[in-house]
């Protein structure tokens, strides 16, 4: 059985024909879905990678923005409840003296929890002095730069006796963070 030359063309054709249909369909299409998810997957995941970027930003603004108010303290961890009470009062007495703030009484007052932050709570000191007019600019800074995060709570300044303008009487509530008691 011999075939005419026409015959073998349309056999060759066919072949060809099949031949790209099977390639389309078994090799190219299915590689070409499989760059088509990939280059989706990639979308996705540089839309991700925006929004890591975008809160580190965030996050670093943000810390250089603690540095500038809190000092050093923000990188340090928090101390318990019992540590805190021994370590804060001396941070804040030592931070007045060196303000040139006399001292007369620091008490430690109760600790309440922070509600917004589970696990914390903070711990205020109610603080008696006596300064110098100049002195005052000086404590708030060195209050704000103590080894604990500080937060001045409340600051009465006035003059301890009527006409006497040299010494005044001081009156301050600082506060810092502490990790509650896990037992508790």
């Amino acid at each position: 059985m011999s075939m005419s030359s026409r015959d073998r063309r349309a056999v060759l054709i066919g072949s060809v024909l099949l031949g790209v249909a099977l390639l389309l369909r078994f090799v190219l299409l299915p590689s070409y879905e499989q760059w088509r998810e990939m280059r989706e997957a990639v979308v996705a995941h540089e839309a991700m990678l925006s929004d890591v970027e975008r809160r580190l930003d965030r996050r670093d603004a943000m810390i250089t923005r603690l540095l500038g108010k809190y000092g050093d303290a923000i990188e340090k961890e928090l101390l318990d409840v019992d540590a805190v009470r021994v370590a804060f009062p001396a941070s804040i007495q030592k931070a007045l003296k060196q303000s040139g703030v006399n001292v007369q009484s620091i008490d430690v007052q109760a600790v309440r929890r922070v509600r917004s932050v589970s696990g914390v709570s903070m711990i205020s000191l109610r603080v008696q002095a006596t300064c110098e007019p100049n002195a005052v600019g000086k404590m708030i800074e060195k209050l704000t730069h103590t080894e604990q995060i500080t937060v001045i709570e409340r600051l009465d300044v006035t003059m301890e006796k009527s006409g006497q303008r040299n010494k005044w009487a001081v009156g301050l509530v600082v506060a810092t963070p502490a990790l509650e008691d896990r037992r508790s």
